[in-house]
């Protein structure tokens, strides 16, 4: 499996949190669900579980899966590069205008 990214808008947060997850991100989720990824119906919800698990594996995000789930705006699976890159930890860089 290639690297995906996530773009997630947290509430009170301007910039998204770009996330970088990864077969570790999914064998974690398989392993909390007992379910396969692969032949499951990719949800939003699985979508934001998975931005959890690369958040906190990359030290961006150190609460709650509840806690992140109630601030987690909204999810965006984007191309690696358009993603929006992180500057600093915890941080993101603006995009540029091509």
């Amino acid at each position: 499996m290639k690297k995906q990214v996530l773009e997630v808008h947290l509430e009170g947060s301007e910039e998204p949190l770009v996330v970088d997850i990864d077969g570790r991100d999914i064998r974690r989720w398989e392993e909390e669900h007992d379910a396969s990824f692969i032949t499951s119906d990719v949800s939003y919800t699985m979508l934001t579980e998975l931005g959890y698990f690369g958040a906190v594996r990359a030290g961006l995000e150190s609460g709650t899966k509840k806690e992140w789930m109630d601030k987690a705006v909204s999810v965006t699976q984007v191309p690696a590069a358009d993603a929006a890159r992180p500057t600093q930890k915890g941080r993101t860089a603006k995009r540029s205008s091509p």
